[in-house]
């Protein structure tokens, strides 16, 4: 049976300090209330954090994220690393916004575009998208625009993209990323944000929201997302 509330050595968990996320690694644990972590880092650098500090740390099941509040006591050196000591200041709660552990990370994706530029798509329930999905493509041998590319980032609830020519913001798009290698797992996404990175109008960032997506499969990105996650820790 899954141990939801007992964390581990070596785990990565999210540390959330003023709306900022960082990456950690747990390190050590003294205590049952205590937990040595690496010290937070955001894309690969190490981020000033202060005693007294109230943080969310945020940690990954297959059942969903969970969370509580902790307390930064203070900075140490463990096992040759900057590290600092948490003590838990609340009960572990289920982290509801599943979509909120993000990594910069290039996957292999496939987008094809069922619906450009599709403004007034009902996404507010599943019926309501379903009912507009089913007017759309679904044979892949449909002549539609299809791109192939990376993700730029991903999370359990979306993704960005980089491409080279802008898709409508409201587009209903159907996406086969590569969470492993030679593996297609498709997901309907709607884009919710374009803009142009460099101001030369030949690459825009395009971010996209995943639609009516299958708890299982969610499961699984969220699951890839923290794999990266402790990835990049460790590189630091």
């Amino acid at each position: 049976m899954e141990q939801i509330y007992e964390l581990r050595v070596g785990e990565s968990v999210d540390v959330v300090i003023g709306g900022h996320r960082l990456m950690s690694v747990i390190k050590d644990i003294p205590a049952n209330d205590t937990f040595v972590l690496t010290m937070p880092s955001s894309r690969g650098t190490k981020i000033e954090v202060h005693p007294d500090q109230l943080v969310n740390i945020v940690y990954y099941r297959t059942s969903g994220l969970y969370s509580f509040v902790g307390l930064l006591d203070r900075r140490l050196e463990f096992a040759g690393a900057d590290c600092v000591e948490i003590v838990m200041k609340s009960p572990i709660s289920k982290y509801q916004r599943r979509d909120f552990i993000r990594i910069d990370t290039e996957l292999p994706v496939t987008v094809r575009v069922l619906s450009p530029g599709a403004e007034n798509v009902d996404i507010s329930s599943v019926e309501a998208f379903e009912k507009h999905r089913q007017g759309l493509p679904r044979d892949s041998s449909a002549d539609l625009p299809e791109y192939h590319l990376k993700t730029a980032d991903l999370s359990g609830g979306g993704m960005s993209l980089v491409l080279e020519r802008p898709i409508g913001v409201g587009s209903i798009i159907e996406c086969k990323l590569e969470l492993k290698p030679g593996v297609g797992t498709f997901v309907d996404s709607i884009v919710t944000r374009v803009y142009d990175i460099d101001g030369k109008s030949n690459r825009y960032m395009t971010c996209v929201q995943f639609v009516n997506i299958d708890e299982q499969i969610r499961r699984r990105i969220i699951k890839h997302v923290f794999k990266a996650h402790k990835q990049a820790v460790n590189l630091v």
